[in-house]
């Protein structure tokens, strides 16, 4: 701890010294003692300085008297002492009064004591505790290399630290997420709260017990290596976050960075067999079940049908924030840890591995009854936790009961999310049933007649947009879905309603007119088999 104002005054020296003012201010950090023996000190004085004066410098300066106080407040001084008796009879009230008002530490000091003694007794005791608190960082930094180079797990590491530093310590993933506290808190209720999204410098708050401790009541300290924040390692109610606390926190976070690195890169070289495994199976590699379920329990895996699968892909156009964004989601398992909340089940039974620029997730629908709602309430989940700075599409396919069918479910999320991506302009979620229609497409093997029947209803449009670059298509998906309803439409593209009717006129001149019902009917059917084969194109690409 360092020394403050309280700690001179306990000192032999300062035995008969009176405190004129700032009561409050006794907890002022003393870094230095200064002897005040020029007129001008100020360029040469260092924060937290202690002052101690005789004021014969500037005895006979009324002016340099009057603003001494407030000009070392300015400094960053930290008190200041002094002595009456040989150059003046008193401490000015002036001088008293201003150290009130600003609870600034004022010491009238009487005797014959020697200032400059004085001062190296300051310096002694700051000196003494300097050296205990090197001798205690060496003793936490040799107790805690003592149990990293034996091996021992985060936990053990985390228990040693909160005995050495004697205060209640909770370590938690870069979401977040609980990973180890002291003994002391074992037993206790946790729960971590945070602003959402995760991203960035989110401030936490912790109910213990329904003991509730705010941002202010916390010492949180990033775990980082290799530019990449493992967790934070927090400490409740900490008496000060002076400087040695911080050295202390610093130096067990870098070993806890240290283990958690290593386990990182562990995990890293057993992901890559995983998702080489997984990979075989969403592209149809020959597996039988048995072997495909026995493998995925060696990963860790708890592989069970029905399954659905979800594909997540980020839209933006920095490539490096779409890549920390995947690469943090795989690394923290966040979206494992979210699903298992919502779902009730094990984090195990949730499976997640990147693919073709999109995250590829495995979910175990069993026990579901309503597993299109269920999926797109987990994929509304999702999209909240994930950060405004870009859109997101989820692409959701129905359940399979086996796995000679993942490849089906795979391409039916990439379809979906194509689509979607295709009908919303933000993020969005797109189960393959949402339209049942496309089920039925899919069962057409001859795509030759699908596309002359879009040609046949659609061409000219979709030529005209081509060339004019005009907006007929997305127009007529508008009219689609309010039923027709011009009024509706109008809204939804933001245009005034004689915008619109002029479009309806040049859609009537280009073969569609949506005041006969049956060619309503064709083009529905024509302009949801024109998103399914756009989005077939974009598969093969």
């Amino acid at each position: 701890m360092a020394i403050t104002i309280k700690d001179v005054l306990s000192l032999d020296g300062f035995e008969h010294a009176l405190l004129l003012a700032g009561e409050k201010s006794l907890d002022n950090e003393v870094r230095k003692a200064t002897l005040m023996e020029v007129p001008d000190i100020f360029p040469f004085l260092e924060a937290k300085s202690f002052i101690l004066t005789t004021l014969y410098p500037i005895n006979s300066d009324k002016k340099a008297i009057d603003e001494l106080i407030p000009r070392l407040l300015q400094s960053d001084a930290t008190g200041l002492c002094i002595k009456v008796g040989r150059y003046i009879d008193k401490i000015p009230e002036k001088m008293i009064t201003q150290a009130q008002e600003l609870n600034f530490p004022l010491i009238e000091l009487h005797g014959s004591d020697n200032l400059s003694s004085l001062a190296m007794d300051i310096m002694s005791i700051s000196l003494d505790e300097h050296i205990n608190q090197i001798s205690f960082l060496n003793s936490v930094h040799y107790q805690l290399m003592k149990l990293f180079l034996k091996g021992h797990d985060i936990d053990s590491l985390v228990n040693e630290f909160s005995r050495l530093i004697q205060a209640p310590v909770i370590l938690l993933d870069s979401t977040y997420n609980i990973l180890a506290t002291s003994p002391t808190l074992k037993e206790s209720k946790i729960e971590v709260q945070t602003e959402l999204p995760y991203h960035g410098n989110s401030l936490v708050s912790i109910e213990i017990d329904e003991n509730s401790y705010l941002p202010h009541d916390l010492l949180v300290h990033s775990i980082e290596a290799s530019k990449r924040i493992f967790g934070y390692l927090i400490l409740l109610q900490p008496e000060s976050t002076n400087k040695n606390l911080m050295m202390v926190v610093e130096e067990a976070s870098l070993l806890l960075a240290t283990a958690f690195y290593k386990n990182y890169a562990v995990a890293e070289k057993e992901r890559n067999f995983q998702d080489s495994f997984v990979r075989d199976l969403l592209q149809g590699t020959e597996i039988s079940q048995m072997d495909a379920l026995h493998t995925a329990k060696l990963y860790g895996w708890e592989l069970e049908f029905p399954q659905i699968l979800l594909v997540l892909k980020v839209y933006s156009s920095n490539a490096s924030l779409v890549r920390a964004t995947y690469e943090e989601l795989i690394t923290q398992s966040t979206i494992q840890k979210l699903i298992s909340r919502k779902l009730f089940t094990s984090p195990n039974k949730i499976m997640l591995t990147f693919l073709d620029d999109s995250l590829v997730i495995f979910v175990n629908s069993a026990f579901i009854d309503d597993s299109k709602k269920k999926m797109k309430e987990i994929g509304q989940f999702i999209l909240e936790i994930l950060s405004p700075e870009y859109d997101v599409g989820i692409g959701i396919s129905s359940p399979i009961l086996d796995t000679k069918n993942i490849p089906q479910a795979y391409g039916e999320a990439q379809t979906s999310l194509r689509i979607g991506r295709k009908l919303e302009t933000n993020s969005f979620i797109s189960h393959i049933e949402d339209n049942l229609i496309y089920s039925v497409l899919r069962e057409i093997k001859n795509q030759d007649i699908l596309e002359k029947f879009v040609d046949s209803i659609l061409g000219e449009v979709i030529q005209h947009d081509k060339e004019h670059n005009s907006q007929l298509l997305e127009t007529l998906y508008v009219l689609i879905q309010t039923g027709f309803n011009l009024k509706e439409a109008a809204v939804k593209l933001f245009i005034h309603y004689n915008t619109l009717r002029y479009r309806v006129n040049r859609l009537k001149d280009l073969g569609i007119d949506i005041r006969k019902e049956l060619r309503i009917a064709d083009v529905t059917v024509a302009y949801h088999i024109y998103l399914w084969i756009e989005a077939s194109r974009q598969s093969e690409d």
